[in-house]
């Protein structure tokens, strides 16, 4: 299994930049006994409503994901003299609704913030399952939607467990080559019925077709004198046409 250098262990979801002033947790897991729960990859996200905004394959980052209980929490707590952990992550294999993981995360110090579907890097399949990291970040003060209760709590709430996640680079971690499988249609055959994604852009503009070349010239036509030379021959024709026909009358006279 990937083991991430503590240096680039930065305990935000992906596409969250790291604020100022965070303490160092480098070294948090190992002080802490918390367990790796594996490596995985962000594939699509969403923090409201129902529509997925899909995760370019492959993304920049990966996200380690380690347990994490309540008593371990309380204890980074300590560690990093009194800055709570910016996030924290419940990790299921079920799909819920935001609204649902708004009220999961209710009374506890953190807050609902996004949902990432991910797939493990140690999944070999080309159409690896998915499950879902549910992001809480910590709350403003006065917030009062916040509270004392515990997060373990709600995690159990969100069906899912507690866990401490962090962002790695992906090209340093990854081990298995993107799905083969578009996101929507994934989701669609792991949990049934459709799935709301974005549609996929269009495919770029193929080479424009060339510019119309100059018009065609007129077929040709004979020279003047072709033209002339005919006329004679027609003039001759008519004439013995015409001496035909009045010896002929002629003879008919005769005969009457």
């Amino acid at each position: 299994m990937f083991e991430p250098v503590g240096a680039l262990q930065i305990p935000l979801p992906p596409g969250v930049q790291l604020p100022s002033g965070l303490p160092s947790m480098a070294d948090l897991p190992a002080q802490l006994g918390m367990k790796n729960a594996g490596l995985y990859t962000p594939w699509a996200a969403r923090s409201s409503g129902i529509e997925w905004e899909l995760v370019a394959q492959p993304p920049d980052t990966n996200v380690t994901l380690f347990t994490l209980t309540q008593a371990q929490l309380d204890a980074a707590t300590q560690l990093a003299f009194g800055q709570a952990l910016p996030f924290v992550v419940v990790f299921s294999k079920s799909v819920m609704a935001p609204s649902e993981l708004e009220l999961a995360f209710k009374g506890t110090p953190y807050a609902y913030y996004e949902t990432q579907a991910v797939y493990s890097q140690g999944d070999s399949s080309p159409i690896p399952v998915i499950y879902f990291m549910h992001w809480g970040q910590l709350r403003n003060p006065g917030d009062t939607d916040g509270g004392s209760n515990s997060v373990d709590k709600a995690a159990l709430q969100a069906n899912g467990t507690l866990g401490y996640a962090f962002q790695v680079d992906y090209k340093a971690s990854a081990v298995r080559q993107p799905p083969a499988m578009a996101f929507g249609a994934a989701f669609a055959q792991q949990f049934g019925g459709p799935v709301e994604v974005p549609p996929e852009p269009p495919p770029p503009p193929g080479p424009l077709p060339p510019p119309p070349g100059p018009p065609a010239p007129p077929p040709p036509t004979g020279p003047p004198e072709a033209k002339a030379s005919l006329v004679g021959p027609a003039l001759v024709g008519l004439g013995a046409a015409a001496a035909t026909f009045f010896a002929v009358r002629a003879m008919r006279k005769k005969r009457r």
